[in-house]
Order: structure tokens, then sequence, then C-alpha cells
């Protein structure tokens, strides 16, 4: 009787989950924010060549029919900050209190605002250090102080782009930028990106303070002062050692993490090693993160994402583009679009179309619109950066076949996956030579601490082949798990052990995945739970990063234990995805024998076997439930 009520008690607290809850997060940043920007932004469509017919003018008018279409276009999918980028403002003085102003000839702001928030859309504007030099003898507002008077101590304060360098902890320094953002708040404005930041800013072409990190804490605390809701973002490839990542980290919501990934006086707005480079930049960001235990309070800023437009615009192709909006989902980044949202993309072709035209037609506009990409983005990798899995020793270059693990969520188990192939191991962005980007094959950086899966492929524009399983990826469980392929609109149910296939072209491309436990189909019936507690305590006592390379090899999800049946059989999935995921017909015809053998094509026995998640804190509420 005891041992019956025991066996129902653990069948009951079962159904919650044991997870590593040691992995990274992102938490609340500095001023408030749970989820990261998306919207669009005008800088990459200003730097387009004059010869271009898609360079836009900053106007105003321009800005209120990108943003227009943007909210008809997006707005569903969260897509609402307008952000202006350089050559807004005037661009040699300030206003009668040297405070940042609006260029009267191309803008009025605070009715570009309002019309903004009518449409349900937000106001992002641009801005760098510092005081106009034409302005030093003018008195901050509400003081007597004059700027000259906050001039950094140096032998030439005044010397970079018109502008006077500060010292922040001077008086009157923190009255200068809560007069900028005061004002900015009377407008309307709600993000504010915050430029040329130092240390960092590397390759600038202006002769920079060597450290305005002061800027920063500056204007976060003038956005805490100003009683409105407003995003700091700051740039660019700033330094990241302790004492600068503090700062950061505490002031600002979102960190660029390299240069722009856009072109400058081309008629492209990007192109592909700008996105390999970009990717690999967040690599290196991401990786010294681990040695943390804190939620991260600052997300990485990949730059202004280029998606939506054809290739003759975008300088992506559509897979490309697919493989770009899918890293800066995984990472969760800010999505500012920089693409003409009004040439987006639409699933509405024209007739004239060749089949190929509309193929890619469709693919484009599908990207954007994307369901469960916008629910991946806002409801999980808003909360679980991913994190790379192959080559991590190599800290300066990462792979050209890369599988990424986002998560667990220590509620439901849930893994996002991305696999990558970045082609060409020697990539040069447009107007950058910084040598390779990636090391010069997989197998050179002979570290295979944390390799996780397979993929095959040659250096170069080739194709790479993943064949991947549950168990393949670390998921420390005998369980099946439902994996949805985002882009392919496929779903399939692997066992622990079974393995699918992803094919990926050679000139760019990648494949978003998420995986959920299953509650059909069977696994090898082994708790592993165990396993699992021991090396979290094999853990214990090393560094976060240790502790979190070792467990990505095996429990980088949730732990799960597999209820079998009387029979003690096993059931694998029969179903066969459609698009890129797709067994081979002998792994199909297996699945669809073994589906047989567990009796009437695996639904009688789908519920025979129930998939029990075991809570950590299972036997605790076993034994009070029996007291």
């Amino acid at each position: 009787m005891l041992l019956a009520a025991l066996a129902l008690v653990l069948l009951k607290t079962s159904l919650l989950p044991v997870v590593d809850a040691d992995t990274l997060r992102y938490g609340k940043t500095p001023n408030g924010f749970t989820a990261p920007a998306r919207g669009w932004t005008s800088s990459a469509l200003q730097s387009l060549s004059p010869a271009s017919a898609g360079r836009l003018t900053l106007n105003q008018e321009n800005v209120i029919k990108q943003c227009d279409a943007m909210r008809q276009e997006l707005g569903a999918y969260g897509y609402e900050y307008c952000s202006l980028g350089a050559g807004w403002s005037l661009a040699a003085s300030g206003d009668e209190h040297g405070r940042i102003t609006y260029d009267p000839d191309a803008f009025d702001l605070p009715a570009l605002a309002d019309h903004l928030h009518g449409e349900g859309a937000k106001l992002g504007v641009y801005i760098v250090p510092g005081f106009f030099s034409a302005d030093a003898g003018k008195t901050i507002e509400g003081t007597d102080v004059a700027l000259s008077s906050i001039e950094a101590d140096e032998d030439e304060p005044c010397r970079a782009m018109s502008r006077c360098n500060i010292d922040y902890s001077k008086p009157g320094a923190q009255e200068w930028c809560d007069s900028n953002v005061k004002q900015f708040a009377d407008w309307g404005v709600d993000l504010i990106k915050l430029d040329y930041v130092t240390p960092g800013s590397p390759g600038a072409g202006a002769d920079l303070s060597s450290d305005n990190s002061g800027s920063v804490a500056c204007y976060h605390k003038a956005i805490q002062q100003s009683g409105r809701e407003i995003r700091l973002h700051i740039g660019w490839e700033l330094d990241q050692n302790a004492t600068y990542y503090d700062i950061w980290r505490s002031n600002a919501d979102a960190l660029r993490t390299d240069r722009t990934p856009v072109n400058t006086n081309l008629t492209t707005l990007t192109d592909w090693p700008s996105i390999q480079r970009a990717t690999e930049r967040y690599r290196q960001w991401i990786l010294p993160r681990l040695d943390s235990a804190d939620e991260l309070t600052i997300r990485p800023d990949l730059g202004d994402l280029m998606v939506g437009n054809a290739a003759a615009l975008a300088g992506l192709t559509a897979l490309q583009q697919r493989a770009a909006l899918t890293h800066w989902i995984g990472a969760g980044s800010p999505l500012l679009l920089g693409t003409d949202m009004t040439a987006l993309a639409s699933s509405s072709s024209s007739s004239s179309d060749s089949s190929s035209d509309s193929s890619t037609q469709l693919l484009l506009a599908g990207l954007l619109r994307n369901p469960l990409a916008n629910s991946i983005a806002t409801q999980f990798t808003a909360s679980h950066p991913m994190v790379p899995t192959l080559g991590n020793a190599n800290l300066t270059h990462g792979r050209q076949r890369q599988i990424w693990l986002a998560g667990p969520d220590p509620t439901s188990g849930v893994v996002v996956v991305v696999l990558a192939n970045y082609g060409a191991a020697t990539a040069t962005a447009a107007g950058v030579d910084d040598g390779p980007i990636y090391a010069s094959a997989d197998t050179d950086d002979n570290d295979n601490d944390n390799d996780t899966g397979s993929g095959s492929g040659s250096d170069g524009d080739q194709s790479a082949v993943f064949r991947l399983s549950p168990k393949d990826l670390g998921l420390a469980s005998s369980g099946y798990y439902a994996v949805e392929d985002v882009w392919a609109n496929a779903t399939v149910d692997l066992g622990y052990d079974d393995a699918w296939t992803w094919t990926l072209d050679g000139g760019g491309d990648a494949a978003l995945l998420r995986l959920t436990p299953s509650m059909t189909g069977g696994g090898d019936g082994n708790d592993s739970t165990d396993a699992a507690e021991a090396q979290q305590q094999q853990g214990q006592g090393q560094g976060k990063r240790d502790h979190h390379l070792l467990l990505m090899e095996q429990s980088q999800k949730a732990l799960f234990v597999q209820y079998r049946d009387g029979n003690n059989d096993v059931l694998t999935s029969a179903g066969a995805a459609s698009g890129r995921a797709g067994a081979s017909s002998a792994e199909q015809t297996d699945s669809a024998s073994d589906a047989s053998a567990a009796g009437g094509g695996g639904t009688t026995a789908s519920w025979g076997k129930v998939l029990l998640w075991v809570g950590a804190a299972g036997l605790q509420t076993a034994m009070l439930w029996l007291l």
C-alpha cells in the first residue's frame, strides 16, 4: 500500500522538470527592458552610393514613408522603433544652451514623434558624446555653468567632429546630459543611440578621446531622471575588460559588438563577409560571459539587419538573409532593419516573375512574418542567448560550420538550436581587411572539449550536411523531442538516438530549430537524473566557464525520464518532415517498422509510453505528501 502510494506520488511530482539552471540568461536591462528593440533604422539606406536609386535622403517625409510601411507590414510582429541615423540634428552647433537639436530644414521632431506614436511606433535618435566647440561659451540650461568649464583636461579637448570632450566628473557635466535627455523626452524620443563611445570605436576616422565612458553613465542617469521610458544603445566594438564592461552593463540596454555591417557608398546595403564578421564578433563576445554566474543585463547588438529586400539592394541572397535573421534572433540582438520598408518583399508576386524569382520572393516575404520565428525571438532568445558548441577553445577564429544552443528554459525544458554554414574561410567585408574570420578548417583547432553533433563539408562555398539527434546535441534525456524546423515549416518527433539530417547551402545558410520535450514516443528507459546530478557535482568548485562547457556536452537541456509500458517497447517516429529537413528512406522505413511493432501504427503505443518530467523537488514533495 505504501509502495503504491509512493509510486503515485512519484508519478504526480515527476511532471516537474529537473533542469540544470546554470545556463546563460538575459535579465532586465538598466533602463528596465526585458526584450530587445525591434523596428527600423535609417542608417543603412543613408549610406548607399548617391548613384543608388535606393539611397535615402534623411528628412521627415521620407522617414514617415518608411516607418508607416514598417508598421503596416510588420507592426503585428512587434516592429515599432523608428530610429534616425546621423544627420537629423544640426551639424555644427546646438540650441541657445548648446543642447543637441534637430535641423529645422529637415525635421520637426515633436511633430514626427506625435505622428509615429499615433501609428503605434516609437522614435529613436542618434547622438555622439561631447558638445560643439562653437557652443563653448553658452551656459548649460538651468545653471550658470559655461560649457567650456566641463571640457576634459587635455591639450586639445576640442578636436574631433567639431566637438569638445567632456570630463564627466566636473560640476555641470551631469546637468548637461540631463538637459539633453529632458528635451528628448519632451519631444517624445523613445530610444537614444550613443555612438563613438571609447575605449572602443576603432577605425573611427577621428581623433576621439581615449576614454569617454563617462558619457554612458551620464546619459543613463539622465534617462532615469527624465521620467520617460527610453532605451540607451551604445557603440561600437567597445573594450570588454571588467572595468569597462561593468560600466556598459550597468548603464546601457544594448551594446554593438562590432562595427556596423553596413556598406558605405556602394549600391548594396551589406555583403555576406560583413554578416560573417558580425556573427563571429558575437561569438567572441558571448564566450567570456560564461565566466559570470549573473544574469546578463545588456543585450549584444549585432547591427543593422538587412532582411526583406531583393539581393540587388540587400547585397545578400535570400538564404543569406535567412541566415542573418537566424543569428540576430538567436543572439537576442535588437532587430532594427536597415532595409527599404517600402520595397519589402511580399507574398503576392507579379505574374511576370520567373518561378525562381517567385520562390525567392516568397522566401523573403516569409522571414520577418514567420509566426514561430517571432515567437522564439520574443519569448525565448530574448531571455536565453545562443552559445556556440564547436571550436570554443579558439577565441579569435570560429568554425565555418557551427551548432549553437540556447536554453534550456528552466520550466519547459525547451531548447533552441541554430545550425550554420558560413561558407568561405577567408572573408573580407567591404572596406575591411582583418584577415581570415574562421579557422582554416574545422579540425584545425584540435579542441574537442565541447564539440556537439556532426557536420560534413569542405572549406569554401560547399554545402554542409548536419546529421543530429537529441543525444548528439547533449540532451541528458532518454525521451522524445518534437523538433520544429522554423524555416522549413516542418515538425518531426525524434527519439533520443534518432538522427535527422539538414543540408545547408555553402554560400551562407542557417537552420533555426526549436526542440520541445514530447509526450509521444519512447527512449531507452534510462534515468539520466543521477548522471546529471553527478555532472553538476563535478562542476561545483569549477569556474562558471568550465562548468558551463562541461554541461554543454551532455546536459545543456532539460533532464527527462521515459516511462515505459509493460511491454518495455521503444517507439520511434515514423513521420518525415518536408522542406530542407528530412530523413533517408531507410530511416523512415525503420521508424515505420518500429511504430508498427509497437502496436497499431504507434497511436496506441504512444499513449502507453508517457514521458515523465522528474522534478528537482520531487522526492521532497513525495515525502511531504506521504506525511
